[in-house]
């Protein structure tokens, strides 16, 4: 670590265990101006474990996501005296590589509700952390962030069967989420699909001959995002090409944004 012209800077900064929570981080805090102090950092984590990850969150998702962080990479830079602040001028990109474990909607809902300070009602909080958990092959997501408003157009969460696809945006200085939700059965093996990350529960149920079951518009806070059946004549050729994209050849979409093979067929449980 070296400190400089009022600039602490650190590279290769290795931090937790291996295989569970180890990590690198590089990055600088600009401290000459402390009344609005700046931050630009780069986080890489491999083949460690995403509960013990989320673990540095202190209890804020126990008990939420389980599985192996294939790999995590994050470049992100703000400026700001307090969260408020560093939200608004949050910038840069995040993607990861996720594989087989069990989520926990209920939970992780409230662990972002806190993360993000949404206030939530306290019968929802203990009702949503009740037993429920559902088990899940591959979570895969590509977010860019500019002034605190993240977008995806590569977010792929698979189940047994089936593949769900997202394009959106994220708010995170309103906590709230806008975005199009396309599930499909792998192989046209059509399964209702009960648990999603964040989206909660959806229920399948497209048209015939289409690649999806259903769409599905997601909006509304992080704390409660309320999701709406659509039709497809209702949705541009953009969004839907995009959808199909991720979930037809997600090797070929998530190609050097994860840095791990990201299989054409199905993952495979262990």
């Amino acid at each position: 670590m070296t400190f400089k012209d009022q600039i602490l800077e650190t590279q290769n900064l290795t931090l937790g265990q291996p295989g569970l929570d180890r990590m690198q981080v590089s990055g600088k805090l600009y401290l000459a101006d402390s009344q609005n102090p700046g931050f630009e950092a780069e986080l890489v984590s491999r083949k460690t474990q995403v509960d013990k990850l989320l673990g540095l969150f202190g209890g804020m998702f126990d008990s939420a996501l389980t599985g192996e962080m294939q790999y995590l990479k994050a470049h992100l830079k703000g400026r700001g005296a307090d969260l408020k602040q560093l939200t608004q001028s949050l910038t840069g990109n995040l993607a990861f590589d996720i594989r087989g474990g069990r989520i926990h909607s209920g939970r992780l809902l409230n662990g972002v509700s806190e993360l993000f300070g949404v206030p939530a009602d306290p019968e929802t909080v203990e009702e949503r952390k009740r037993p429920g958990s559902s088990s899940y092959l591959a979570i895969l997501g590509d977010f860019s962030v500019v002034n605190g408003q993240a977008h995806t157009d590569k977010y792929l969460f698979e189940d047994k069967g089936e593949r769900l696809s997202l394009v959106g945006n994220f708010n995170l200085n309103t906590r709230e989420i806008d975005a199009i939700a396309g599930v499909a059965p792998f192989r046209r093996v059509g399964r209702v699909l009960k648990e999603i990350p964040i989206l909660g529960p959806i229920i399948t149920g497209g048209g015939e001959g289409s690649l999806f079951t259903s769409y599905h518009a997601v909006k509304g806070t992080f704390s409660d995002p309320q999701t709406e059946a659509i039709l497809f004549k209702s949705l541009s050729e953009k969004v839907v090409g995009t959808l199909e994209g991720v979930v037809m050849a997600p090797a070929d979409i998530f190609k050097g944004v994860t840095e791990t093979e990201s299989p054409d067929q199905p993952v495979k449980e262990k």
